[in-house]
């Protein structure tokens, strides 16, 4: 039989192993895609992307663009179907 302070210390650590792992299993994972290939062979084209998860799941990315022939620059926006 095991003494109950080391069954109760070995329960606490396995329970704290199984924890920190899901913890580090859930970690958001670096993924990055072109929405529209850049117009521009050095893809300075796109600046300043950001992108949100919507309340129903959507992707919603919004970036802007000053390299058009205008002065003033052009704000964008794209969504995606989960």
């Amino acid at each position: 039989m095991i003494p109950c302070d080391l069954f109760h210390r070995s329960l606490l650590l396995a329970t704290a192993s199984l924890l920190l792992t899901g913890i580090a299993l859930a970690e958001p994972t670096y993924h990055e895609e072109y929405i529209f290939p850049p117009a521009e062979p050095n893809g300075m084209h796109v600046h300043a992307s950001s992108i949100v998860v919507c309340p129903n799941g959507d992707l919603l990315a919004c970036w802007y663009a000053n390299g058009e022939p205008l002065d003033d620059p052009r704000f964008y926006t794209k969504d995606r179907d989960k």
